[in-house]
């Protein structure tokens, strides 16, 4: 008579990408800066239809800024997260194949 040997069960796979939820902090991630407040929710719209896994549940901070010279963009952002979940929402963003940077809020 022949056992079969009992294997254990693999171990439960981890998300690709763990969600990382906006909340209070000093920092944000800046996804882009558009030259008017229409694009950049459109921008936005259309990131969070690309990245959707790393996106859902975001929503935009779009902030009008005056550069030297005097042109206008609207800076992108979500957060604001800590420094450390800030980093990883960027991370897990440019994994996917977006670009982004962490800003100070």
């Amino acid at each position: 008579m022949r056992l079969a040997s009992a294997a254990p069960p693999p171990p439960a796979a981890a998300p690709a990408t763990a969600a990382v939820r906006a909340g209070t902090g000093d920092f944000v991630v800046q996804l882009a800066a558009p030259g008017s407040e229409a694009e950049a929710r459109a921008t936005f719209a259309a990131l969070q239809r690309k990245y959707g896994n790393v996106l859902s549940g975001q929503s935009p901070i779009i902030r009008k800024t005056e550069l030297a010279g005097g042109k206008t963009v609207y800076r992108l952002r979500v957060g604001p997260y800590s420094r450390e979940d800030a980093a990883s929402m960027c991370s897990q963003l440019q994994a996917a194949g977006g670009q982004c940077f962490i800003a100070k809020n």
